[in-house]
This record gives structure tokens, sequence and C-alpha cells, in this order.
């Protein structure tokens, strides 16, 4: 086999194949005694049907088949034989196929562009250290005491409270017009700060029992009802009852009662501290790594295949609609232009396919490598996150793939902190 290869640009290439004439006729053999031993053709045993027959009935099909194998046969061999880095399936050109002769085609292909360094050390980049002040613990200590809070109703007052929930009927109008959902009886409200759209009317504060308050309120531009967006509507809301907020007492029977495993409200605090410091370095981590991608690719500018972007478009729509599914909503129900959103996903994973490329060059450039020590460290970090024992951990990812693709995303980690050490005015650590 003759493969000749042809670099198009960085990002494409295009192999030159041709096959031995032996290599056909081997193929067309095979397909034709495969063929044999399953038709069944009357006046003929299995596996004796005469190669001159098959060939007035079957030619054009087998012809067709063992094609395509010859050209996956070879540009597999192609590709081997030049150590090209595919990212997506050959468009072919197809030969003209002889019987008696060599079998010749073209196969043009996408390839990973290799980045051509210019500045990655020294870049502008910040950094800083996670910090969960008191004031947030005893935030989030309030928060989860809210979570269990229970309601009773109140006769000993008719003026209702920011924290109070309350039975109202509502009839609502938008631009003098009403709307779906615009009137109901009965209805459970939180007065407090928060979204209309999640049950939320602080505008009711101090309103009086069994009178009628009226306010307007401005809908957001992504409000679920697309006709309802930028518009003003005006309420009149009747309070029909009012119900207390009781907190449970802050003490260590609140923490107990959270099945954390904690039993005082200090090892709560020790508790929370740890799991907002986790998720504020993770925060930090993704400005970080936005902001050295973003600086990679203006100092390295490279041309990307349009492939490797559909895919990161496929990756994000993928994780948007698991969030989407986990939130109990039925995807079908969606009237969505998924096209549009597609293109709205274009340059956000355009960014992202360019990042991975420069973070993998610089890795290699670097020389940075992923030990099996670094690979127990992130299970047993997973297992800890994820709540899970370590051998539920190491169990996911026991296939190849899922071990490589951890693999790269700890060389991604290592590229991101040589980045770091290495930034021009680091923040003070």
């Amino acid at each position: 086999m003759k493969a000749e290869l042809q670099e198009i640009s960085p990002i494409e290439c295009r192999f030159s194949v041709e096959i031995e004439a032996e290599k056909v006729k081997e193929l067309l053999d095979q397909a034709y005694h495969a063929l044999s031993k399953k038709v069944n053709i009357p006046g003929f045993r299995s596996g004796k049907v005469p190669r001159r027959i098959l060939e007035q009935r079957f030619r054009a099909q087998v012809e067709a088949d063992v094609v395509r194998d010859l050209e996956w046969l070879g540009y597999l061999e192609a590709v081997r034989t030049h150590k090209v880095d595919v990212v997506d399936s050959p468009h072919w050109v197809h030969g003209t196929f002889n019987p008696q002769g060599p079998y010749s085609f073209v196969a043009r292909v996408d390839v990973r562009p290799k980045p051509k360094l210019e500045a990655y050390k020294e870049l502008p980049l910040s950094s800083v250290e996670p910090v969960v002040s008191d004031e947030d613990i005893e935030k989030q200590i309030e928060n989860i005491r809210a979570s269990r809070a229970r309601y009773e109703e109140t006769k000993e007052r008719d003026e209702v409270r920011l924290g109070d929930r309350v039975l109202v009927d509502f009839v609502a109008t938008a631009e003098g017009k009403p709307f779906a959902g615009s009137e109901a009886q009965d209805v459970s409200i939180e007065v407090t700060q928060g979204e209309l759209r999640s049950g939320c009317m602080p505008q009711l504060e101090a309103a009086k029992l069994n009178e009628t308050c009226e306010f307007s309120h401005v809908f957001s531009e992504d409000a679920p009802e697309a006709s309802l967006r930028g518009k003003t509507a005006q309420f009149k809301v009747t309070v029909k009852a009012i119900h207390e907020r009781h907190l449970p007492p802050l003490d260590d029977l609140l923490a107990a009662s959270l099945n954390w495993n904690v039993k005082t409200l200090e090892e709560l605090r020790a508790r929370l501290r740890q799991g907002m410091e986790k998720a504020e370095s993770r925060r930090l981590a993704a400005d970080f790594r936005t902001q050295a991608i973003e600086q990679l690719i203006e100092k390295n500018p490279l041309e990307v295949p349009h492939s490797m972007v559909e895919r990161g478009i496929d990756w994000m729509m993928e994780g948007a609609l698991r969030s989407i599914a986990q939130t109990g909503v039925d995807l079908r129900s969606l009237q969505m232009d998924w096209s549009t959103i597609r293109e709205e996903m274009r340059p956000k994973a355009m960014v992202e396919v360019k990042g991975q490329l420069l973070l993998s060059a610089i890795a290699e450039a670097e020389n940075l490598e992923v030990s099996e020590a670094d690979l127990e460290a992130k299970f047993a970090e997973l297992a800890e996150d994820g709540g899970v024992e370590l051998s539920q951990v190491k169990k996911q990812f026991a296939q190849a793939t899922q071990k490589q693709a951890l693999s790269r995303s700890i060389l991604e980690e290592k590229a991101l902190e040589f980045l770091k050490l290495h930034a021009k005015a680091p923040a003070a650590i």
C-alpha cells in the first residue's frame, strides 16, 4: 500500500492512498466466500453457490462493501504510518473500482492543530486564596435555621412583617390585560426578598389583614413567559391570613438534627467553613482558568477545526440538558430553537477548544506528567467531595477512556498551576 500525506492547512490534511491489486482480490474473494455461506439460492447447497451466480446477483453490493473496507483499511494504515492526530471522520473522494487492479482513493480529515507557543510565561495573571469570614458562616447557619422554620397562624397582629408567610388572593394585569396565571385564590406567599416567580412578594410588608394591597412589578427579560418580558404588571393582593415564622433555637440540637455527622454548633461551623472554602476555591480556580485562557489565546492565536468546535457545543448542550432534567422539567415540553442555542454557544465553545489545546501544548512543552500518585490523590478528592467510598470512585474510572479523560483533566490543572507559578505579578499567597 502507498499513502501520501499532504498538509492542506494546520487543521486539515489529505491522504492519497493506493491499495495493491493483490489486496483488492483478497478482500473480494473473502466477501464472495462469506456471501456464499449466507445466501439461500434454490438448487445450491449453502457454501456451494458458484461465484459467477453470486456476481450476477450481488456484484454491486459486494463491490460497494469491499470499497468501504478498502478505504477504511487504507485510511487507518495511513494514519498509523504518518502518525497523524485526526479528530474527525474522513471525507472520502472515492476512486474507480477495478476487480483486477489496484484501488486508489483520497481521504480528507481534520487534524488536531499543534499550537506554536509564542508566550505563556510571565502572563499578568492574578490569583488569590479563598477567604470565608465568620460572617459568611453565620449567614449560612441562619439560612439553615430558615429552612427549618415552622409557621403558625397569628391572631395577635394584623400587619404583615418581613419573614411572614401569608395566604392571599390576587389579580393582576399587564398593560391593562390579564395573562396566564394573573389570578389565583388561597395562594401561599413568602414575604421575603426573592423572585415573584419563586413565590416571594416583599411588597406585602406592612400590608393589613383582610385589606387589598396594590403594587407594580416589572417582569425580567428572562421571565419564563416570553410575552411578559420587560413588561410592567399591576397587582391587587388581598391578605387572608398571616403565618408567623418561628426559627429553631441556635444550639447543638440544631447541628445534630442535620445528619451531617456533627454534634455541636462548633463542629457545624467547622464543617460549613470547610465546604465553603472548597466551593470558593473552585470558583477562584474557574476564574483563574478563564483569565489564563483568554490571555493565552490573545498571545498565541491558532485555528481550530470546525469538527472540534461542534463537539465542544455538543458537550455544552449535553451539560445544559442534564442540568435542566435534574430540576424535573420534561425536556420534551421545552419549545426551544436548538439551532439558535447552538449558535449562541459557538463563541464559548471556540474559546474552550482553543484553551484546551494551548494548555495541553504547555504541558507537553514543560514535560508535565500525570503519575499514579496524582490519580490516587484525585480519586481520594472525588470520593471526599462526593461523600462516597474510594472504591466506588475507582470503579467509575476503571475503563481506559475514562481514566485517560481524568488524566487530561489533571494535566490541565498542572499546566494552570505552572502558569500561576510563572505569572508576572501573582497575588500574595
